[in-house]
This record gives structure tokens, sequence and C-alpha cells, in this order.
């Protein structure tokens, strides 16, 4: 499975206490990534319905042949899923997919998911301002959800064994999601380490705005002078804002 980066759980102690991060009882469960099975099994003695999402065609035959009778398989890719009214997630993500699925994750209906991630990904969700890990990522995840790091989930419990280690993370949607501008965030944190000022100056072309323009705008900011990596998902908020009504 190397060709989809896949690596597949090997602890059934492991897929228990995933299974049990968050309450299932009554629940009807969305897994993305559900590969050989033994996370579904494990869903499915908790939840009322399992709903298995799996890209790879004879994983999924296999896996249909052989789950609980609330188990449904679906042969799909997850990035293009209609995962509307679906509330509670799990899913081992491949590593090259994190980004993407997550943001999928993120955009759907959900209200909480329990998501395997490689562990470097996982601590860049968690980062503080100023940090190295501090990213677009970080903010525009944040933005939307409560991260919490559930425990690490070493490389030995998986196979084919990654070179890296995990670490299952636990989303819960926040009530009220902070008002971040998207591209303005995604421009912004391609130069994190420069000046507000000179930040926007060196993103016209993503902006679609003149440098000029932008420089001027830049320049009536008491921010100015700080680092983009510096600025909290607050005061990004704050910045979005402003940059609208320019």
């Amino acid at each position: 499975m190397r060709r989809l980066s896949q690596v597949f759980l090997t602890s059934d102690e492991i897929a228990e206490k995933i299974a049990a991060a968050i309450p299932l009882r009554g629940k009807t469960v969305l897994e993305i990534g559900a590969g050989t099975g033994i996370l579904t099994r494990a869903l499915a003695k908790r939840a009322k319905r399992v709903v298995a999402i799996e890209i790879d065609a004879k994983l999924a035959r296999s896996l249909a042949e052989s789950a609980p009778k609330n188990v449904e398989v679906i042969h799909a890719d997850a990035l293009a899923f209609n995962s509307a009214g679906f509330d509670t997630v799990f899913g081992n993500l491949p590593y090259h997919l994190s980004s993407p699925l997550l943001f999928r994750i993120l955009e759907s209906d959900f209200k909480k998911a329990v998501v395997m991630l490689q562990k470097e990904f996982a601590l860049r969700l968690v980062a503080e301002p100023d940090e190295d890990d501090y990213s677009r990522l970080t903010v525009m995840t944040q933005s939307k959800a409560d991260v919490e790091l559930l425990g690490e989930v070493t490389r030995e419990h998986f196979d084919p064994q990654p070179q890296v280690d995990s670490i299952l993370v636990l989303l819960k949607r926040k009530l009220k999601p902070v008002p971040l501008d998207a591209s303005l965030v995604n421009a912004l944190f391609q130069h994190k380490n420069q000046t507000i000022r000179n930040a926007f100056e060196h993103s016209a072309y993503a902006l679609k705005r003149d440098k000029d323009e932008l420089r001027a705008f830049a320049d009536s900011l008491e921010v100015r002078d700080r680092r983009v990596r510096s600025l909290s998902l607050d005061e990004l908020a704050w910045l979005s804002g402003k940059f609208r009504e320019y």
C-alpha cells in the first residue's frame, strides 16, 4: 500500500482505545480510510452504525465480506465523498493526504473527529504564536475547532512500519468559528518570518492587489512591524476584518 502511503494499525488494544475516545452510543460514525478494518470493528461494537470509506478496491471488498452487520463499507475517495450529515468522524489519515483530508473534515458537518496523524503534523495543530510549528495549518484548524492531543502511537504498531510516530488527535467543532480570511492567511503565512509590512508587499500577486495599495494598508496598521508568525488567532481575525473593509 505504499503507493497510497497507507499504513495500517495492527494493535487491537490501541484500536479499542481509539474507539473509546468519545461516547458513540446511538451514533452513526464515518470512518475515513478503513483499511484492514481493525478500527472499524472496534467502532462497530460501540456505535449504532459505521460507514467505512476505503479507496483501495481490494481492501474495501475484503472488509465488506467480513464486517459486522452494522457496518457499511463504501469504496470511494474520501476527498470526493459527500460527508453531509455525519457529525462523528474517525480516521487514520494517509500522511500525504493529511492536510486536504483535515480541511475536508473541518468544512463538513462534523461535531467531533478523532484522527490519527503523523506526529510532526499533529504538533503543528497545537502550536502557539512565535513557535516554529505555528503556520497556516495551525490557525485555520484552530479557527474552526478545539484541538486536543490524545496520545502518541509509536511506529511499531503499524504495518508497513513507517519511519515516524503518530499522534491521536481529537477535534471539537467550535460553536462560533473565528472569522478568518483564508486567502489572506494563506498569503501572509507564505512569509511568516517577515514583518506584516513586508509580507503584505510580497503578497500582491497572491492577494490580487496593487503592491503600493498593500504597502499603504500595511503602513496604517499598528502591528506593521511585527512578524506574521507572532499574530494570535484573535489578531488574525481582527486583521482579516480590517482587510475586508479596506
